[in-house]
């Protein structure tokens, strides 16, 4: 007993080798209470039984540390479990916190401050025979109901207001020619983002997009004019920003080019999301206001989106009334298109 001390004294520091000695006491304590107690065995363990011994102990050793790290599971389970409970209780707090109340509301609106202009129902003559193809046939188009239009493009401001709100997504910024988080643009109209992206900003505000027969009723000064502003003077950087005017878009409202109407940025500056989906010409209309889609909500329709207008980055060519240009419903990139938002006069 006292030599078994010893090794185990001697190997105490050694924490890899502390079990196996442990062991070997605990054996040769056996063995001599064995010989005390029962003379018919052997003087010492054999080796079967030395194995067998191990494993018990073993086995014991296992289960309690089987026990300890069920129990420390547990423990780590409840902690998570009340962390997790914890972390969803403060979301829910601040959910509410961010909630709007109808005062918050109103004086969220009141802060997009919108112009609105009236449009009066009327006939117009839809289409170009100098735009290309897909603006043509020239064809008749009946706006049967009056509605109001936004006088600017709508802004990096009046967007911010949306997303802060909880109901608008962030457009896109990475782009140099991405109005958004840009300090010096907050007045610019907001760019990359998708028709989807537009169009909720636009049900916020009580609206929706143009149609593209009430974008260009607008544009030809309800049909009676080449360009918003009249025939006189034809497009320059002084009435439209396009390409070769400026390296991006400018602050709504910053030229000369004001509608007949008191619409600025028709043409130019960014060109403008409408409901209507892409087709080639107007053969199937449009012939009333409504918009030309596979479902008449427009919400199920997958096929590229009409825009209208034209951009900074547009040639002076495409800066015209009447010229069509489309892109995914989803397009982000290169800052090209913005929106305004129509609404019905009640």
């Amino acid at each position: 007993m006292i030599i078994s001390s010893l090794l185990c004294q001697s190997k105490v520091q050694q924490n890899s080798k502390k079990l196996r000695c442990l062991l070997l006491l605990l054996m040769i304590q056996y063995v001599c209470i064995a010989c005390m107690q029962k003379p018919d065995l052997p003087p010492y363990p054999s080796d079967a039984y030395q194995a067998k011994l191990i494993l018990r102990i073993d086995d014991q050793i296992i289960e309690d540390l089987t026990d300890q790290t069920m129990n420390t599971d547990q423990s780590m389970d409840q902690s998570m479990d009340q962390s997790m409970d914890q972390s969803m209780d403060q979301s829910m707090d601040q959910l509410i916190d961010q909630s709007l109340t109808q005062d918050q509301m109103s004086s969220m609106m009141e802060a997009l401050q919108i112009n609105w202009i009236d449009v009066p129902m009327g006939n117009f003559q839809m289409g170009s025979h100098t735009a290309g193809e897909f603006a043509s046939p020239i064809h008749l188009v009946r706006i049967r109901s009056p509605f109001q239009i936004m006088q600017t493009e709508v802004t990096v401001r009046q967007y911010q207001l949306c997303v802060q709100a909880g109901v608008c997504t962030v457009p896109l910024s990475g782009e140099e020619a991405c109005n958004w988080r840009k300090q010096d643009r907050t007045e610019h109209p907001v760019n990359c983002l998708d028709f989807n992206q537009a169009r909720t900003f636009a049900k916020w505000v009580g609206g929706d997009l143009p149609s593209e027969a009430q974008w260009e009723y607008v544009a030809t000064a309800l049909g009676e004019h080449q360009y918003p502003w009249g025939d006189m003077p034809t497009v320059d950087c002084m009435y439209a920003h396009y390409s070769g005017c400026a390296p991006q878009s400018k602050p709504v409202c910053t030229t000369q080019g004001i509608s007949t109407l008191g619409i600025c940025d028709l043409l130019g500056n960014v060109s403008e999301w409408v409901l209507d989906s892409f087709y080639e010409n107007y053969q199937l209309g449009p012939f009333n206001e409504a918009p030309i889609c596979m479902d008449e909500s427009c919400d199920q329709d997958s096929r590229p989106k009409i825009h209208r207008g034209g951009s900074w980055l547009s040639p002076i060519e495409e800066i015209t009334a009447t010229a069509r240009f489309s892109a995914p419903y989803d397009h982000q990139y290169y800052g090209i298109i913005g929106f305004r938002v129509v609404k019905a006069i009640n």
